[in-house]
């Protein structure tokens, strides 16, 4: 599958001091997610602290599930990239942005975005006429101050910062 023509930091427009960067295409199954899960601990074992590594980690995993569960496509591609902050990026072949779930307390499912705007500093969505990409950043010096959350509803362009 041919790479998108993705800025820097997919979502957000791009980054001009874009100090490190990766990207990788992956099957749209389920057995894909642990693979992306390795893939980016290998990527970013020696480019940022562990306890980032450990929430980036989790957060791809959330991403990457809803990716693979909703897309319309055969692939997503992920994109890892680093400069102040850590940014990841999963793309998949759905126009349908993701929305945050108000799971009960016995319901298996439904946390993956609860835990992406408690544990990222930003994250949001991008439309690009052949899918979306949803985003997240982590802090390299995890901070309380540092966190800021996506807005409930991206705004009109579809973006949200």
């Amino acid at each position: 599958m041919p790479r998108h023509d993705v800025p820097a930091d997919p979502g957000t427009g791009g980054s001009s001091d874009l100090a490190w960067s990766r990207a990788r295409s992956f099957l749209a199954t389920a057995s894909s997610v642990p693979e992306a899960r390795r893939w980016a601990r290998g990527e970013l074992v020696n480019q940022v602290p562990a306890e980032v590594l450990d929430i980036a980690e989790l957060l791809l995993s959330e991403i990457a599930t809803n990716a693979v569960t909703h897309t319309a496509g055969h692939r997503i591609e992920i994109q890892l990239s680093l400069n102040s902050h850590l940014h990841i990026a999963v793309h998949d072949g759905s126009n349908l942005p993701p929305h945050l779930m108000h799971p009960r307390l016995v319901d298996t499912g439904g946390r993956g975005l609860i835990l992406v705007r408690s544990l990222a500093s930003s994250w949001g969505t991008r439309l690009d006429g052949v899918g979306k990409w949803v985003w997240f950043r982590v802090a390299l010096s995890r901070s309380p101050r540092s966190r800021t959350t996506a807005p409930e509803a991206p705004p009109a362009d579809g973006d949200a910062r």
